[in-house]
């Protein structure tokens, strides 16, 4: 079984909000593939407690996490 890599995950709003998450890598894949259009849809579900619209992000930064 492959494991999945966690990223710690900044993103900021063009309101100017922030947010930091711990992704996994799947999560990450599945972020990128909405902000690329691979994927329709304007939302981005993180864990089962958050969702952002992936068309207001304005930045983004992401490195894998510390274990």
């Amino acid at each position: 079984m492959i494991e999945d890599k966690n990223f710690d995950l900044n993103i900021t709003m063009k309101s100017g909000r922030k947010y930091r998450f711990e992704v996994s890598g799947t999560e990450l894949d599945w972020l990128f593939d909405t902000l690329f259009e691979r994927e329709s849809g304007s939302f981005q579900n993180f864990g089962t407690d958050e969702v952002i619209n992936v068309s207001e992000i304005e930045y983004l930064k992401y490195e894998e996490a510390e274990e």
